[in-house]
């Protein structure tokens, strides 16, 4: 049986969709990361159309589930919203027309660079977050929320806070664990209590050769 001895961090981003109910009592200490965060109105807004739709339809792109939109979901939702709004802007400015293009030649779409450069400069708020890019195309600046097992399941915890332009980490449940429907720290000096952290720059274990 697990006990308050154990620590779990989960890197997958959907532990939510899992049920977890059988070891919210146990004690163990189960943390996880989710980018799709439920308590945002446009989630929570998108997510109640999509489970009037399947019961209107019997379909949906969330299919099964009532409060959590999977994360690959999310993604192709923001995905094919950024790209229908590059393409509408590139269309305002010029006609566009389509054209057949083989994947196995070097033929290029002619407004191709075109969309993908307005692609790299539009900022929105979709289902996973704050979308942005950085100047090599790469998504930045997106958030992930910390999430704790607690009796009423998994929790969204307050992790980092911006305080004075210092980046400080906002302590809370730190050693808990939980006995009988109560929680218990370890060490209440340091519930809820904000710390700087610090690191040390240090030159890599692992060096290339190269001579070799």
């Amino acid at each position: 049986m697990l006990s308050a001895s154990y620590h779990f961090i989960f890197t997958t981003l959907d532990l939510t969709l899992i049920d977890l109910e059988e070891f919210k009592y146990g004690g163990a200490n189960i943390t996880a990361v989710r980018m799709i965060d439920s308590l945002r109105p446009f989630v929570s807004e998108v997510t109640q159309d999509w489970v009037m739709e399947e019961k209107r339809t019997g379909n949906s792109p969330i299919k099964g589930l009532k409060t959590e939109i999977p994360t690959e979901t999310a993604l192709m939702y923001d995905a094919v919203y950024l790209f229908a709004k590059a393409l509408h802007q590139v269309a305002a400015a010029r006609d566009i027309n389509t054209m057949a293009l083989s994947c196995t030649k070097q033929n290029t779409w002619n407004h191709g660079n075109s969309v993908l450069n307005y692609m790299k400069t539009v900022v929105f708020d979709g289902l996973s977050g704050r979308v942005m890019f950085d100047h090599k195309g790469e998504r930045s600046d997106f958030s992930l929320n910390v999430l704790k097992l607690k009796d009423q399941g998994l929790t969204k915890q307050p992790f980092c806070t911006e305080v004075s332009q210092e980046l400080r980490v906002a302590i809370t449940c730190l050693g808990s664990s939980r006995k009988n429907g109560k929680t218990k720290s370890d060490d209440a000096r340091l519930d809820n209590h904000q710390l700087v952290p610090l690191t040390s720059g240090q030159n890599s274990f692992l060096t290339k050769d190269m001579n070799t």
